[in-house]
C-alpha cells in the first residue's frame, strides 16, 4: 500500500525511504532504487531509528501494541501511523503522533513534516515526554504494586 499508493506522491520531494525488518518479500526488494533503501534486518533497531528523522507505520491490519513505535517515540522521533498502527498506544493526533488513514492524507503528512522541521522536533519532544510519563517501566511497576496492594 505504501509503495504503490503513497510513495509515488512523495518521491518527487527530496526524501528517501529506508526500510528495515527481517524477511522482506522479493517484490519489495525489487523496488530498491536511489530513493528507496532496503536495509533488511538491522543489527540495532535503536541505532537505525536514531539515524532517521521520521518513522512511518502504514499498517492496514493487525492488533496489539507496536513496541517499535513506543521505542521511536521514546527516542523523540516523529511518527506517522494509521489508526490501526497506533492502536493500543495512548497518543493524540498532532500532539504526539500524526495519524493518517488514507494514502492521500499519509502522503500529505509526510510532505508536511519534511517541510516543517520544527513540527518534527515538537512531535518528537511531545512523544518522548508522553512515553516517559505513561510507559516508563518503573511507573508501570509502581502502578501494578499499588493496584494489587489495594485488593
Amino acid at each position: 500500500w505504501f509503495i504503490d499508493e503513497i510513495w509515488p506522491k512523495v518521491k518527487k520531494q527530496d526524501l528517501s525511504l529506508h526500510l528495515a525488518g527481517r524477511d522482506f518479500p522479493a517484490y519489495l526488494k525489487d523496488q530498491e532504487d536511489e530513493k528507496i533503501h532496503i536495509h533488511g534486518e538491522v543489527e540495532n533497531a535503536i541505532h537505525f531509528m536514531q539515524d532517521h528523522d521520521i518513522m512511518i507505520v502504514p499498517l492496514l491490519s493487525g492488533s496489539g501494541m507496536r513496541i517499535k513505535i513506543i521505542e521511536a517515540m521514546a527516542l523523540g522521533k516523529a511518527v506517522i501511523s494509521t489508526s490501526i498502527g497506533i492502536e493500543g498506544i495512548n497518543a493524540v493526533h498532532n500532539e504526539h503522533v500524526i495519524i493518517a488513514d488514507s494514502a492521500k492524507d499519509f502522503a500529505r503528512e509526510i510532505i508536511d513534516l519534511s517541510t516543517h522541521p520544527e513540527k518534527v522536533i515538537r512531535l518528537g519532544e511531545n512523544a518522548r515526554k508522553m512515553v516517559e510519563s505513561q510507559y516508563d517501566n518503573g511507573k508501570i511497576i509502581n502502578n501494578l504494586v499499588n493496584f494489587y496492594s489495594g485488593l
